[in-house]
């Protein structure tokens, strides 16, 4: 059975990111201040609860208790936002538009009775401002997060947005984008009414998870890996070794990566790049710890994406399973 203390720290790095800030004059008092933040914040969590918590599945990010065993839970599969119109005089809600996934745009809305959101099924839309109905939609090829803003210029109205999706919870929770949301670079996109130009639809190669190198490690050993992976790598590169942001999913490193682990990881050869050295942080102890969990992470991925999860959890699966590399960057 796994420790559960381990899993309690796992679910505060998801539902308490704001407790991982800690920080001290040194790595040691760093990592201190961490877990007495973490610890903190999960004060409330009974530990008799997840190790019960198959009995109630639905309300945990993951479920099985080893190494071997760690899966998605249908809770990504719940993991869809939504548009909705408050009636502030009657005090409820006068209209919803279901989105296919979370993390969708800001709004704007027109005196043309119109509301404009960008979605993260790599959509931009508007809808009825009295009634939801959608009235327009063109694909963009990623998600958008930002708000989109109107003016004008000689009186003729624009209506512009910068697409991209990021931000935290792409970072923290390795959730999988929607099939529709295939790029990374963000680009400020602008409309017109009457306007001919069209977005070139993406070329996309899809690219399986790579078989890792055979590394055999302890529980014990792996215990340690997640938690300094989670200390130290979680913020950028996903929980759980899960990337639903544009920082490289690690399950993804090729032979050539997981031989050069300490020189990228500890020397810094990446860092021209945006991956810092971490050789005042991590001794090679400590790094051999993080690429035993990395590449544990990856052969229980490849085997979740080889068993009859896919069919299940089609809207999870659909993307996690394979990286979507673009063949050509598009205007």
């Amino acid at each position: 059975m796994r420790n559960a203390e381990q899993v309690i720290r796992w679910l505060a790095v998801l539902g308490a990111i704001t407790g991982l800030a800690g920080c001290g004059p040194t790595p040691a008092e760093k990592t201190a201040a961490r877990v007495e933040a973490i610890r903190a914040a999960t004060a409330s969590v009974a530990a008799d609860r997840i190790e019960a918590a198959d009995a109630e599945p639905g309300n945990w990010l993951a479920h099985g208790r080893t190494y071997d065993e760690q899966r998605h839970s249908p809770l990504f599969e719940s993991m869809k936002g939504h548009l909705a119109a408050w009636d502030p005089v009657a005090q409820k809600e006068a209209w919803r538009v279901q989105h296919p996934s979370t993390w969708n745009g800001g709004v704007l809305t027109t005196a043309g009775n119109l509301v404009f959101q960008g979605r993260s099924d790599g959509h931009f839309a508007a809808y009825a401002a009295d009634t939801g109905e959608l009235e327009w939609e063109t694909p963009v090829y990623m998600g958008i997060v930002a708000a989109p803003v109107s003016y004008a210029i000689d009186g003729e109205q624009y209506v512009a947005v910068i697409a991209g999706w990021g931000g935290s919870f792409t970072l923290f929770t390795g959730a999988p984008r929607h099939k529709g949301n295939v790029l990374s670079e963000g680009r400020l996109l602008a409309f017109k009414l009457g306007g001919e130009a069209r977005l070139p639809q993406p070329d996309v190669t899809y690219v399986n998870i790579p078989e890792p190198p055979e590394i055999e490690f302890s529980e014990d050993e792996l215990a340690s890996g997640e938690m300094l992976y989670h200390t130290w790598c979680s913020s950028c590169h996903g929980s759980d070794v899960h990337s639903g942001s544009s920082v490289p999913d690690l399950k993804y490193l090729p032979a050539a990566a997981h031989s050069r682990w300490n020189v990228i990881v500890r020397d810094g050869a990446y860092e021209t790049v945006g991956m810092p050295g971490f050789k005042e942080i991590l001794s090679e102890e400590e790094s051999r710890l993080v690429h035993g969990y990395v590449v544990n992470r990856t052969k229980a991925a490849i085997a979740e994406c080889q068993s009859d999860y896919p069919e299940q959890y089609p809207e999870v699966f659909g993307t996690a399973c394979t990286k979507r590399v673009v063949a050509a960057a598009l205007p």
